[in-house]
């Protein structure tokens, strides 16, 4: 079976720097976004986060290319979806769902 075939949107390879929280007192961890669709992102990140967390993740290169690609939006919330080591490393690839976008206040 297609991985294709188990997506709901059209994913968009696309690297740039971002910056994440998972916690109230607003503490950012760096961290590679590497692609993305309508309704979520996937990153790159040095430590790993349980599927549930609430995370607000900020675009450091806000220039967009178009309206809708990500760098549209300066900060989102979502929650992470899942967490895989990558490649035996000690880098993990995150994915989370969008919850909305937040361009006027801060997570």
């Amino acid at each position: 079976m297609s991985v294709l075939a188990n997506r709901n949107y059209a994913r968009s390879y696309y690297q740039t720097s971002m910056m994440y929280s998972v916690n109230k007192e607003g503490e950012y961890d760096s961290a590679l976004m590497v692609n993305y669709c309508v309704a979520g992102i996937c990153f790159e990140a040095d430590k790993a986060l349980n599927p549930g967390f609430d995370i607000c993740i900020k675009l450091i290169n806000n220039t967009p290319d178009t309206d809708y690609s990500p760098e549209a939006h300066k900060i989102f919330s979502g929650k992470v979806k899942w967490c895989k080591e990558i490649n035996d490393t000690s880098c993990y690839g995150i994915g989370v769902q969008f919850c909305k976008t937040m361009n006027q206040k801060p997570c």
